[in-house]
């Protein structure tokens, strides 16, 4: 009886050692353009395990604008994406995009003009009667008329010009436009380019300017909502954990992200996750937690992107969020 219950053991113990590990749900996260610093933080949350210990398998894939996520998302193409939050209002209103921010990334806006120092221009003001380069579609044309106001502008009196991303740069070094459109984050990095070539640039944000309201956030389609709360859940969970611990390791946070994503040099992912951290982390965040709303806010960013782009139809931008995936 002991040798045959020993050889039921040994059999279950061999068969056991052959039986696969559950399959892990398989996510796919959209940015909206290049993997860059910002990115950091999931990359570090990766590689130490956080989404594997709630048995996720992340894929990160770099994006192509707000417009091109948003639909990828839609399509079921990917599983969470992030995109400007006044750009996904305005998909809501005119469209009825079903989609959901289910955490805020940016507490707040990181819009920004930069110039050439040597241009002389100190101000929005400044920038009456100068060109502007921008890429169509860009968030900052969402949100301009409002910062011209405020400032006492015509919105019309600035002339924008239509250009590639990858032009904008070169072409404000090369004095052929006087101001282009930039997140605060990356300024850093690229003044540091800008000095490299002779040259220095000022930057002058939104939210110094009259705009403090919400900038990208984290969204699903509204029927993965329906069909994955367990998974959103343990998304969720692994994402803020990965914000905290980058926030508390930065270092090690670029070593990881250069680590898969040799291309991009560790020094300058190090400048932009820190600048990053300061839009996730700040006054707000602590109020109302990592990826929460708060809805005063909110309300004055969807008010920001109707005045801007006279919206008139009744909306209530508290229905575009749905926070019950955050860790309480």
């Amino acid at each position: 009886m002991l040798k045959t219950c020993a050889s039921i053991m040994l059999a279950a113990a061999v068969l056991g050692s052959t039986v696969p590990a559950l399959a892990q749900d398989r996510v796919v996260f959209q940015a909206n353009w290049l993997i860059q610093g910002e990115n950091a933080y999931m990359f570090a949350g990766r590689a130490r395990g956080f989404y594997r210990e709630e048995n996720i398998d992340l894929v990160i894939n770099r994006g192509f604008g707000s417009g091109d996520t948003v639909n990828k998302v839609v399509a079921g193409q990917a599983t969470v994406g992030t995109a400007d939050i006044g750009a996904i209002m305005l998909g809501r209103v005119r469209q009825n995009i079903p989609v959901r921010c289910i955490s805020a990334e940016y507490a707040y806006s990181p819009h920004s003009f930069w110039v050439l120092e040597s241009s002389g221009i100190r101000s929005i003001a400044d920038l009456v009667g100068k060109r502007v380069g921008i890429t169509p579609g860009n968030s900052h044309l969402v949100y301009f008329p409002l910062v011209a106001r405020a400032n006492n502008v015509d919105p019309a009196r600035v002339a924008f010009t239509n250009m590639e991303a990858g032009a904008l740069l070169p072409t404000l070094l090369a004095g052929r436009i006087d101001a282009m459109p930039g997140f605060a984050t990356v300024y850093e990095l690229r003044n540091r380019q800008a000095r490299q070539a002779g040259q220095a640039l000022r930057m002058m944000t939104f939210a110094d300017n009259g705009l403090r309201i919400y900038g990208e956030c984290q969204f699903v389609a509204e029927s993965a909502i329906a069909g994955n709360r367990d998974l959103l859940q343990r998304y969720m969970r692994a994402t803020i954990r990965s914000f905290r611990w980058a926030n508390e390791n930065p270092e090690e946070t670029a070593r990881l992200h250069a680590a898969a994503n040799p291309e991009l040099p560790e020094a300058d992912i190090l400048v932009n996750h820190r600048a990053f951290m300061q839009y996730v982390f700040n006054e707000t965040s602590a109020r109302v937690g990592v990826g929460g709303f708060d809805m005063d806010q909110l309300r004055r960013t969807y008010e920001a992107v109707a005045a801007a782009q006279n919206l008139t139809a009744p909306f209530d931008p508290a229905a575009l969020v749905d926070t019950q995936f955050l860790p309480q």
